[in-house]
């Protein structure tokens, strides 16, 4: 009987460890669908219990009747920062790995995607509500299109690495 409590927990123990990411998924992608104007696509998350961190994959966030997402990234960490527990504070580090975003500027506020809306911002916050001790971008590009201009414009601003720490999120 030991044996078989011994193996019932561990068959219970795998079918959590493997369809926690799914439902993570499909939780992520169901919070943005509730946003106005703008769709979330969110392909994988990868759970690491060991080190509490979550590898958001193949983000991408994009405004209805816009050419180009605002935002995409094939990577973003997010992981609670060990060396701050141990000071007895619970913090947080952010990465985005090759993030791309994509500011466009139209005639009209529908045909344009300069800035996320206030729901948006508060959103992230609820998602991420430790206090962000570090964020961090690798190879980042931005880019700014003006798409009604003659001739179009497209400036882009690429290999941006940045580090930040001791951020809030309030």
């Amino acid at each position: 009987t030991i044996l078989a409590v011994a193996l019932l927990l561990m068959v219970l123990f795998l079918a959590i460890w493997y369809t926690t990411p799914y439902f993570l998924r499909d939780f992520l992608n169901k919070k943005g669908e509730g946003l106005p104007d703008y769709h979330l696509h969110i392909g994988w998350v990868q759970i690491s219990p060991w080190n509490c961190s979550v590898d958001v994959e193949d983000v991408r966030l994009a405004k209805e009747g816009i050419e180009v997402p605002f935002f995409t990234c094939p990577r973003v960490h997010v992981a609670m920062q060990w060396s701050e527990v141990f000071h007895m504070t619970l913090r947080s580090r952010i990465g985005l790995t090759s993030p791309i975003v994509s500011f466009v500027s139209g005639p009209t506020a529908d045909s344009s995607q300069l800035i996320l809306p206030p729901q948006w911002v508060d959103t992230v916050k609820k998602l991420v509500p430790l206090r962000i001790n570090q964020f961090t971008i690798s190879d980042g590009v931005i880019h700014y299109y003006d798409f009604h201009a003659d001739p179009r414009i497209d400036l882009v601003m690429d290999q941006i690495e940045l580090s930040l720490d001791n951020l809030t999120n309030s």
